[in-house]
């Protein structure tokens, strides 16, 4: 048994049920890309050996018993299905899919927990291209779906293994323990339908897709990240639902095309480190609908964890007030920003606009 260009994982000793086969301290399961040596066991031993997957968290070494898993067959059909909807035998990587179980097997970007239970994908920047199957929404154990692309080039270099996912990305309402979705810059057109559903969610990153109305999320009130930006977006600013999600820690609604009044009081009992509300790209300026009112200097004095992010209200012309004024043309705004004075914001309008002071105080410096 070689371990040459083989991940291996460390198995305790385990004393398998029914028999006396032990696994000892020096044997590995081994990620193959033939798994013949898992073949060979399992007639004797079970797969006792698997890491609990935890977000966040450090993984643990745990039981894991898949021949008392009644959804084994189901799950690796449902699984095969985002295989074949999204052209993966032009995979960057497809190690084992398809072969047996995804689990035992050990399919390439899936992690499950102890009990043989899919719980999370995990394909960035790893071709896919196509749409995403309604089998998708049948893995109800699934706690983090991840098929992002990352960037769509660096240093002027394309990605050539970006995932270009495009469609609607379909009803996920089975999924009660979703806590991460992120699909961030394919080309999706739209979120489901009944996102809001998904009451366990914490982060939603869509950016950089084809979205063109915001979703219907008053009720995620886990959510802590919500990315929507870079997309297409055309809706009157959702200041209510933001209100509602009290537990937000990074907005980012930048580069849409919201209108009507931002600020509400509501906001004042939100603490972000990162409220992003920039309007679309300077090349657009003229094509959009600015956000419009008043928003106070107060609202960032009670926001204590911008002092460690930022507040972007960037080519957002029709704001008014204190925070407007200073960082309207600043694309990120820091904490320090809000203490310069409110009129220093004239970078972009004519000579008309610069305070007379600014005249004055130029007319008393030495020649």
């Amino acid at each position: 048994m070689t371990r040459l260009g083989l991940i291996y994982i460390q198995v305790f000793v385990r004393l398998c049920h029914g028999d006396s086969t032990i696994i000892l301290l020096t044997e590995s399961i081994l990620r193959a890309g033939v798994p013949t040596w898992h073949d060979a066991k399992s007639s004797s031993v079970p797969f006792e050996g698997c890491f609990e997957f935890s977000l966040r968290t450090h993984a643990s070494d745990n039981l894991m018993n898949l021949s008392g898993n009644v959804n084994r067959a189901s799950q690796a059909s449902h699984l095969y299905a985002l295989y074949t909807s999204t052209s993966g035998s032009n995979w960057k990587r497809s190690y084992n899919w398809g072969n047996g179980d995804p689990c035992f097997h050990q399919w390439y970007g899936v992690d499950c927990d102890c009990d043989g239970n899919v719980i999370a994908i995990t394909l960035p920047d790893n071709r896919l291209v196509g749409s995403l199957p309604l089998e998708l929404g049948l893995l109800t154990s699934m706690i983090q779906i991840n098929l992002q692309t990352t960037n769509r080039a660096s240093q002027s270099e394309l990605n050539n293994d970006a995932n270009r996912i495009s469609g609607s990305i379909p009803s996920l309402a089975g999924l009660t323990n979703l806590k991460v979705l992120d699909v961030s810059m394919n080309s999706f057109s739209s979120l489901p339908s009944d996102i809001g559903s998904n009451v366990a969610l914490e982060v939603l990153s869509a950016s950089g897709n084809q979205l063109t109305s915001f979703p219907s999320i008053n009720a995620l009130v886990n959510m802590k990240i919500l990315d929507l930006s870079d997309n297409q977006i055309t809706s009157v600013f959702p200041t209510a639902t933001l209100c509602a999600l009290s537990n937000i820690y990074i907005l980012n609604l930048g580069n849409n095309r919201f209108s009507g009044t931002f600020y509400q009081p509501c906001l004042n009992s939100l603490n972000p480190l990162v409220f992003d509300i920039s309007g679309p790209y300077p090349e657009e300026i003229g094509t959009y609908q600015s956000l419009t009112g008043d928003v106070p200097k107060e609202l960032t004095n009670t926001w204590t964890n911008i002092e460690d992010g930022y507040l972007s209200v960037y080519q957002q012309f029709g704001l008014t007030g204190h925070i407007p004024n200073t960082c309207i043309d600043l694309r990120f705004c820091h904490k320090a920003n809000f203490g310069y004075h409110a009129d220093l914001a004239w970078i972009s309008g004519g000579p008309g606009d610069v305070p007379q002071y600014v005249y004055d105080t130029i007319a008393l410096a030495p020649n």
